[in-house]
């Protein structure tokens, strides 16, 4: 075997190599990323209905007493409210009510 067709041999099983390597860190962080997809989804859900809820609340307020009662008042979610979970006034605050 000639010294070419050795080189050749040789580039050719890195390349090989190299896309096994490849192919099985796609295959590994795969799962990883298409779970943290769902999550995301899951979370913008959940929170496009909590800030419904929110605005509905204020929609109703008529007097700053309303205001000050849906202000406090802690929106509902599939899952029970965790400690963190914040009132409405929150996204008011943050000018996510629009």
């Amino acid at each position: 075997m000639s010294s070419e067709s050795a080189a050749i041999g040789a580039t050719r099983s890195r390349g090989v190599i190299a896309v096994i390597l490849l192919g099985s860190a796609a295959a590994a962080l795969a799962p990883a990323i298409v779970a943290r997809t769902q999550r995301v989804q899951t979370m913008r859900a959940e929170l496009q209905g909590v800030l419904a809820q929110c605005r509905e609340r204020y929609a109703g307020a008529r007097t700053a007493a309303d205001t000050a009662r849906a202000d406090t008042w802690y929106p509902s979610t599939r899952r029970e409210r965790q400690p963190a979970d914040p009132a409405c006034v929150a996204y008011r605050k943050h000018d996510m009510l629009r």
